[in-house]
């Protein structure tokens, strides 16, 4: 099962290689490891974990079925076939079987699946490469080159165009397509897979140096990877996870070696950046280069009047004009109808995030990361086209949600695990080693709590104790009061 996990999370962000057709379009190399990932989990926990783990989802499903069930009557109604709700009905069925599983290895303790997502960005980082690199030789581009000339010229768009849009080429879409969408939901995937290694080692954290070395390697390469796709949405997200690590150290007054750690190597990496010209190039993708703004606004304005033309009914196809907004595309395309169950999901996923914020003083560590996965999601909700969430976005919110939920149900905050002493079955196995011996402020925690549990059992034995001992003295007196004096008759009385 780990395995298998591995290698969809390494798959996800191979977008751009189309692989078969099918009744609802052409399916694509990350679509094919999200429905086998599906499949393998509900084989090996069946639909009866699956629902028991996802009973606290219920409300979010259903808004999810509510509204695919509209959109779907809404393109029938227009004459559109139903691919996009069939291929979103899809995603929703991963989605709930992926967060039952997140659901269970987090709230089971499964330590062999746990150990191995802590090498999901690593994996994920190796497989992206090669597959970049075939692309890139493929298509006689060099990215060195490329970099350089963006660099001296100072222009993000040679990078986007010359770059990830013409290495992208030659796997079934054209320049149109790979130069607009493609590269923020490859390296969105990317960032997916940090996030869930980051909670794994949390969980159970590393200890060799050769891990600790790749482990970090891995997140370092990862991170100078989403800079270099100058996705705007992407980017902030990424940027929001250390914000949160921060806020959390300021408003707990902790510090620990790990947030210095991190806060060193992000202003290690700042002058890397300015050293190299390279941040100069973020800069004017973020805040000079207005064209993507203006054209979003207009987008944003034309959804506008459509929806007050189509307000009921909808019917707007969205292809080639999306206000690049989750919640304007749906309602264009369906109406006031499908709108409402659409806003129910946002709210939803948004409420979510903002409940871990407003608690992230008070959450451990390792729900640091899972706070930071939801705003992949919700940042690509208002910035994609197509009024369709992600793949990425549905195995983020599988992952945070699961997670979660698991934390609920166990009623306190999760601490890294220890290895188990029953054996378990196969796939929840504990493996021996040294990277499993918990942490020593964590023993010592455990060792207070159980002190103080054995203090508290004492203590109510000795009370115990005190109350039979006055039981007895009663009625040791009850007995001589009863015994009749010397000299008189048993019932006499003394005049």
């Amino acid at each position: 099962m780990k395995l298998v996990t591995l290698l969809a999370l390494a798959c996800i962000p191979l977008q751009w290689f189309q692989m078969i057709d099918s009744p609802i379009g052409e399916l694509r190399a990350h679509q094919l490891a999200l429905f086998a990932l599906t499949g393998v989990i509900i084989a090996v926990y069946g639909f009866a974990r699956i629902g028991a783990a996802t009973r606290r989802l219920q409300f979010f499903i259903l808004a999810n079925v509510y509204m695919l069930i509209l959109t779907t009557a809404m393109d029938v109604y227009h004459g559109i076939p139903p691919i996009q709700p069939t291929q979103s009905l899809l995603y929703l069925i991963s989605f709930v079987a992926i967060s039952g599983y997140f659901f269970m290895i987090a709230k089971e303790r499964v330590n062999l699946i746990i150990d191995a997502l802590r090498w999901s960005a690593l994996f994920t980082l190796t497989v992206l490469l090669m597959a970049f690199g075939v692309s890139l030789l493929k298509n006689g581009i060099n990215p060195l080159q490329v970099v350089q000339q963006t660099i001296v010229t100072g222009d993000p768009s040679i990078l986007t165009q010359q770059l990830f849009g013409q290495a992208f080429i030659g796997f079934g879409f054209d320049l149109e397509t790979t130069q607009v969408q493609l590269r923020h939901e490859v390296f969105g995937a990317l960032l997916l897979s940090m996030y869930i290694a980051s909670w794994a080692k949390a969980r159970r954290p590393l200890t060799e140096r050769n891990q600790l070395f790749y482990y970090r390697l891995a997140m370092v390469a990862g991170a100078l990877l989403v800079l270099l796709s100058l996705s705007r949405a992407v980017t902030l997200a990424a940027l929001l996870w250390p914000l949160i690590l921060l806020a959390r150290a300021m408003m707990s007054g902790r510090v620990s070696g790990t947030q210095l750690s991190v806060v060193f190597a992000t202003l290690i990496g700042l002058a890397g950046l300015a050293t190299s010209g390279f941040l100069s190039v973020i800069y004017d993708r973020f805040a000079e280069d207005t064209r993507g703004y203006e054209s979003r606004t207009e987008n944003i304005l034309l959804a506008i009047d459509r929806i007050g033309d189509n307000f009921w009914t909808g019917g707007i196809t969205t292809e080639g004009t999306s206000s690049h907004n989750f919640l304007l595309d749906n309602f264009q395309r369906g109406g006031i109808l499908v709108f409402i169950p659409t806003l129910v999901v946002f709210l939803y996923v948004f409420g979510l995030w903002l409940s871990l914020l407003l608690r992230i003083r008070t959450l451990p560590a390792e729900m640091i990361p899972v706070a930071a996965a939801l705003t992949l999601p919700l940042f690509r909700m208002m910035t994609q086209g197509g009024g369709q969430i992600s793949v990425n976005g549905w195995m983020a919110m599988a992952f945070v949600t699961g997670v979660v939920h698991a934390t609920l149900r166990r009623g306190k905050a999760i601490e890294p695990d220890v290895p188990a002493d029953e054996d378990h079955a196969e796939g929840t196995e504990v493996a021996d080693g040294p990277d499993k011996v918990p942490p020593p402020m964590a023993e010592r925690a455990r060792t207070a709590r159980s002190t103080s549990r054995t203090a508290r059992a004492a203590g109510r034995t000795a009370v115990s104790t005190s109350r039979t001992a006055r039981a007895a003295g009663r009625t040791a007196v009850s007995a001589s009061n009863a015994r009749p004096r010397p000299g008189l008759p048993l019932g006499a009385t003394r005049r």
